[in-house]
């Protein structure tokens, strides 16, 4: 699918990340919901961000629960079809009825992602990751098993160092 440049630049991406708290919150609150990481086809995909020409590819075993990804959805629909993913308007076309059903998205879009819990869980993550030294995004802490300290990496070009620190397999195409 070609690139397209977004009809807003930058967007205010606060309702998105909302929204993803609340959906991750929904699915137990394990940061690695079957929703959010997709694992289509056994690998998880992450993608650089355009027009960053880096595609990264990591094995990684399928949840067999995932019908789809909101990332890649709402991805999708900024970087390549060029929409505003801050309008929920955008972010339920993206996302219903491929990867969420109507119900669950209206109470997670229009109740979840606006309670004060939310909010307020969104904020500590955000405070958090600025005292751990975060400065944009993707900002990813990794601990390896066994270690306590956590490396930190910022960019999506950054991935494949990332898997190879996991003992991932991975590969950049």
């Amino acid at each position: 699918m070609p690139f397209a440049f977004a009809s807003k630049f930058p967007i205010n991406t606060i309702a998105t990340m909302r929204l993803l708290v609340a959906l991750d919150n929904y699915y137990g609150g394990s940061g690695g919901s079957p929703q959010l990481w997709d694992a289509s086809h056994g690998t998880y995909a992450l993608t650089g961000r355009p027009p960053v020409p880096s595609h990264t590819v990591c094995s990684s075993p399928a949840p067999s629960t995932a019908p789809g990804s909101v990332l890649a959805a709402l991805f999708e629909a900024y970087w390549y079809r060029g929409h505003d993913v801050a309008d929920v308007a955008v972010q339920k076309a993206a996302l219903v009825p491929a990867v969420l059903d109507e119900a669950l998205f209206e109470r997670l879009a229009h109740l979840d992602a606006k309670s004060d819990a939310v909010k307020a869980q969104l904020k500590a993550a955000s405070d958090e990751a600025v005292a751990r030294g975060a400065f944009g995004a993707p900002t990813l802490f990794v601990t390896r098993t066994g270690e306590t300290a956590a490396s930190m990496y910022f960019g999506s070009d950054r991935f494949h160092i990332i898997a190879r620190q996991l003992g991932l397999p991975c590969a950049t195409l």
